[in-house]
């Protein structure tokens, strides 16, 4: 019982914290001992445990291998190898740590590790039998179950200045969307928060997940991309599309530069037909992203992508698959793109209240488990090609909207579709003002959401 993968996981998952972070790391400090710890991560934990009450720190890549003798790391010796693996795992977990998610584990598995104890210690002292057995066993167990799960946050007292969100710095707080306007105003995915993407059928909605997908990647997160409406080799597909600018086909597309005048402001565009660079028809194409994807290397084994058949998914079994990747997988991710969400396994007879009721859970979830949540919705039929898209123009249930930290709606004339233009607009955001416009340059063609970015403050575009 103690060798259960999710006692595993959680071990490996506790320990890189401790490790590697100063302050989650302090916290799980005070409520572990190395005790609780198997096998080798027994043997690690007890000299990190060591090493952070000594010098009030944890000992990082600096040191982490420092604090073990050399007889323990010998190469040559057969039975350090688990040791060395574990230690090599740690390093790497500590690159994208959802630390915050970690420690409210904490309690759960010294829980888990006192029950496994003492059944362990009642069926020694059942199977020694004699008089007292039964009095003894009711003792060992009654002990192990009058454990409770504690926590040693307090929470926010009145007079903690620092940990109001007007200081807290947006790089922390926010994941960049690679679009500048909205990066300066530290809009975008954020944990424990829900991002709602509105936008007319057809108009890239899937495109725009892929790009917060990247986007996430490349600001060293986790990503867990789960889609209800693609198969997973479509959407392997359009990321390597997206971050290598592949074309599906070698016909010409559309692609329009936006102009500048002295101090930046947006005077105009130009449009231009061109031909991909590369497409999926090239003879040498999978050599070429074999090359590509080997490049990478280990880094994008931090997104991982599940399709499930659509009105099949249900919130039970999103929870599952996430636990599936924490418990198999040792992956604990830091966003979660839902693409999307209004395909849900939902009751007929109350599709409206339960379709909301899904936004809610899913913003419940990211707040449990410390994730960035990217759910995009569909406008009604009136926005399709309409001038403006926003909250109001949301299907079914409005609450979807109310739900969410962040609502950004995409709009799209037939004119700016030839054009390859599309608007995203502030519908809400908690620390932004609401109401900016941005006029994005697009490149599906190519698999690319925006090429170019600017505010759109003036009329003179509509002229053009």
């Amino acid at each position: 019982a103690g060798e259960e993968p999710l006692t595993e996981s959680l071990q490996e998952a506790i320990l890189a914290v401790l490790a590697f972070d100063a302050k989650h790391g302090a916290l799980i400090a005070t409520q572990v001992a190395p005790e609780h710890f198997s096998g080798q991560y027994h043997e690690i934990a007890g000299p990190v445990l060591e090493y952070r009450k000594k010098y009030g720190k944890p000992p990082g890549h600096a040191h982490l291998e420092h604090i073990f003798s050399r007889s323990k790391l010998d190469p040559s010796d057969r039975r350090t190898t688990a040791l060395r693996r574990t230690l090599v795992n740690l390093a790497s977990q500590a690159e994208a740590l959802n630390a915050e998610y970690i420690v409210s584990r904490v309690q759960d598995f010294v829980r888990s590790q006192k029950l496994i104890s003492a059944l362990l210690a009642a069926n020694d002292r059942a199977v020694q039998g004699g008089e007292g057995m039964a009095t003894d066993v009711e003792g060992i167990l009654h002990t192990a179950l009058r454990y409770r799960q504690t926590t040693l946050d307090a929470g926010t007292f009145l007079n903690q200045v620092e940990k109001s969100a007007l200081f807290v710095p947006r790089a922390e707080e926010t994941y960049a969307l690679g679009i500048p306007e909205l990066d300066r105003l530290g809009i975008g995915p954020a944990a424990k928060r829900l991002l709602l993407y509105i936008g007319p059928k057809n108009t890239g909605k899937s495109w725009f997940c892929v790009h917060v997908g990247r986007q996430a990647l490349l600001q060293k997160a986790k990503v867990v991309h789960i889609s209800l409406e693609m198969s997973e080799r479509e959407l392997l597909g359009r990321y390597y599309q997206n971050f290598f600018g592949i074309a599906t086909r070698p016909d010409l597309y559309t692609k329009a530069t936006l102009e500048f005048d002295e101090l930046e402001r947006l005077t105009g565009f130009k449009v231009k037909r061109s031909k991909p660079r590369l497409d999926y028809g090239d003879p040498g194409i999978r050599k070429y992203l074999r090359n590509k994807v080997q490049t990478w290397g280990t880094r994008f084994k931090r997104l991982v992508i599940k399709e499930f058949p659509s009105g099949t998914l249900t919130m039970d079994a999103l929870r599952g698959y996430l636990d599936y990747l924490e418990l198999v997988e040792k992956f604990i991710p830091n966003v979660l793109i839902v693409d999307y969400p209004d395909l849900f396994s939902i009751k007929s007879d109350e599709h409206r209240l339960a379709l909301g009721r899904i936004f809610v859970e899913l913003r419940g979830l990211g707040f449990e488990r410390n994730l960035a949540v990217v759910a995009p919705t569909q406008s009604g039929r009136s926005s399709i090609g309409a001038k403006r898209v926003n909250s109001t123009n949301v299907t079914e249930d409005i609450s979807k909207v109310f739900t969410a930290d962040t609502v950004l709606a995409y709009s799209q004339t037939a004119a700016e579709e030839r054009l390859s233009l599309g608007r995203l607009s502030v519908e809400h955001a908690r620390h932004a003002p609401k109401g900016s416009v941005i006029l994005l340059s697009q490149s599906y063609s190519t698999g690319q959401y925006v090429l170019e970015s600017a505010a759109l403050t003036s009329n003179a575009y509509w002229e053009k």
